[in-house]
């Protein structure tokens, strides 16, 4: 008996179904993913908000940021009047004929910058366990603490509409009414989910630096690339400092 696949043109009601199917990756890791891969497809910074390539080569790559106009900085292989070394500039100000932005950001050596890292990374192992419990108590004030409460609201307000949509005929005035709620009731869980995922992940980005900060203790680090990758969030180049902010959300203020 040969098997025919049916296609469904509009005469039989379609609806929605959520969570019909067990999770191929746990919820945080695949929230956290997505919310990484979208921030690398949509690097832009500046006036001009153009994309920037994102490069994993270097650990900083991509996360260095300028003070003045907020654009990347980019490493740079630079001769300057015949001494040749590596620095870091500010994207806007490299490309300033096309960027039409006249930014004054600093060029930093890379050897500055590493320093700049490595002495962040050591101030804040000085941290207690102390500070680090109520920088976890401020993450609920911050980011909320009734996120399943309002899943679980989502989603009897998603079984509802579901009910509902299965019973209209296609062709009824309010199908694509509520079909439309529908698709608005799924963003909805979706940010919700993330506000969840950048909450735990902050969370345990915490606890992970608390680990790194025991294990460490009075223990000098110099600038090393698996630290940053594992660690830092972003950096921002002032004129005479820098700002090192951690995955964790703690920042730290480096003069230079």
């Amino acid at each position: 008996m040969t098997k025919k696949k049916v296609v469904n043109n509009g005469i039989a009601p379609q609806y929605f179904v959520e969570n019909s199917h067990e999770a191929i990756i746990p919820k945080d890791i695949f929230m956290r993913v997505q919310e990484e891969m979208e921030r690398r497809a949509n690097l832009t910074s500046g006036a001009d908000k153009k994309r920037r390539l994102y490069s994993s080569k270097y650990a900083l790559s991509g996360i260095v940021f300028c003070g003045h106009c907020g654009d990347i900085f980019r490493r740079i292989k630079w001769n300057n009047r015949g001494c040749r070394s590596t620095v870091w500039r500010c994207v806007s100000r490299v490309l300033k004929k096309t960027s039409e932005i006249d930014c004054p950001a600093r060029t930093v050596h890379e050897e500055t910058l590493h320093e700049a890292v490595a002495a962040a990374i050591n101030q804040v192992m000085t941290l207690d366990e102390e500070f680090f419990e109520t920088f976890r108590k401020s993450l609920d004030t911050v980011l909320g603490v009734n996120g399943e409460l309002d899943i679980r609201q989502i989603e009897d307000r998603l079984a509802d509409k579901q009910r509902e949509l299965i019973a209209l005929s296609p062709h009824d005035e309010r199908y694509n009414i509520v079909a439309d709620e529908i698709y608005e009731l799924r963003d909805q869980k979706r940010r919700v989910l993330l506000d969840e995922a950048n909450r735990d992940t902050a969370a345990k980005k915490a606890e992970e630096l608390m680990d790194f900060i025991r294990e460490n203790k009075g223990q000098p680090v110099g600038y090393d690339e698996g630290l940053v990758r594992k660690l830092i969030e972003r950096v921002i180049v002032y004129d005479d400092s820098f700002r090192v902010v951690f995955k964790s959300g703690v920042e730290v203020e480096v003069n230079n």
